[in-house]
């Protein structure tokens, strides 16, 4: 699973990943099902290098969905590479390597 894969199943279950100093902060209102918990500390490489390149991805998140979902469907775009381009406008930089895998 990447590293955005997981940030998004975290969402979905109302929680947030965030980066402090080298170590990662699992927030939510309830308890994540272990298996979560588990994904996370499986892939905090990749969440460390993909929170320490964009470390406001938590929070626009919902943003960067939205628009892939509206390039992909708009101009009939892969997932992929409307998440490419989705990237490219709401965080104004080249998506960063391995943000799908």
């Amino acid at each position: 699973m990447s590293a955005l894969a997981v940030l998004r199943t975290v969402h979905a279950e109302g929680g947030t990943v965030s980066l402090d100093g080298g170590n990662l902060r699992l927030r939510a209102p309830a308890p994540l099902p272990p298996a979560i918990v588990s994904t996370v500390r499986a892939e905090k490489p990749g969440l460390v290098h993909l929170l320490t390149g964009c470390p406001d991805l938590p929070d626009r998140l919902d943003e960067f969905e939205e628009r892939a979902a509206i390039l992909q469907f708009d101009a009939h775009l892969s997932r992929s590479e409307a998440e490419r381009r989705a990237w490219a406008d709401v965080f104004g930089t080249a998506p960063p390597e391995g943000l799908h895998r």
